[in-house]
């Protein structure tokens, strides 16, 4: 069985052999080479998954109770509250 998606059932531009050809091309799209890419992937894996430092500066931070300071609390608290729909229940 045949599925033809065209309804009117008019061959599409360029017929048969178009249709072809624009398979051929998508094919040859999707075995596109690239020069750098072992390259890039070796500078990749050479990278650390984290940076020590920042970790570090998260963990004092988590750990300051007056971090944030209170004042950027009120901040963001009267910023968020100034967004909500009005009829929120």
């Amino acid at each position: 069985m045949e599925i033809q998606f065209n309804a009117n059932g008019v061959p599409p531009v360029g017929g048969p052999a178009r249709a072809a050809q624009r398979r051929a091309a998508s094919a040859s799209r999707d075995n596109a080479v690239f020069a750098g890419l072992e390259t890039l992937q070796a500078a990749l894996g050479q990278i650390p998954d984290a940076r020590p430092e920042t970790v570090s500066r998260a963990k004092t931070l988590a750990a300051d109770s007056q971090y944030p300071p209170p004042v950027d609390v009120d901040r963001i608290a009267r910023l968020l509250a100034t967004h909500l729909p009005t009829n929120a229940a």
